[in-house]
């Protein structure tokens, strides 16, 4: 079992790979372009796999507020990861909420889209499995996050 210490600091390393890749010019995919900015869901894929294969298995996680999306990963024993919620720094409604990376228990800020009815919990993205959303997209992605790691 990994201490949150030790999730928060592999988190942090591959939030950190994503911002040398994104300042390397390696994506030239429209969405990471804006990172952290829109991305949360497939960011969340991303890091699932990166977790995983270090040995932590997650669940994706995602909801809505005032038709507002975001998404994180919850770990087996209820551990929030999530390294996009800076996003919104600048939205007051949103409480400024400024951490690059959080790893721990539910705080007022992810609890804001869990009290929707639309959150869920579920498997991330097996993303090297063909699907027509995908086409390796994620795949790629990771790959050149990876090599920044």
């Amino acid at each position: 079992m990994y201490s949150i210490n030790q999730i928060e600091e592999l988190a942090t390393k591959f939030r950190e790979a994503i911002v040398k890749a994104k300042s390397a010019g390696e994506f030239d995919d429209v969405v990471f372009k804006n990172f952290p900015s829109g991305c949360c869901g497939d960011t969340s894929d991303l890091l699932a796999r990166y977790l995983l294969n270090n040995g932590i298995k997650t669940k994706y996680a995602s909801g809505a507020y005032h038709n507002i999306s975001h998404a994180w990963l919850i770990t087996n024993n209820g551990i929030i990861v999530d390294i996009t919620g800076d996003q919104f720094h600048d939205e007051l409604e949103f409480m400024n909420y400024s951490h690059c990376v959080y790893v721990g228990i539910l705080d007022k800020f992810h609890n804001l889209f869990i009290n929707d009815d639309d959150y869920a919990e579920k498997e991330p993205a097996d993303f090297e499995k063909p699907r027509e959303y995908y086409e390796g997209r994620l795949l790629k992605l990771y790959y050149q996050i990876c090599k920044y790691v």
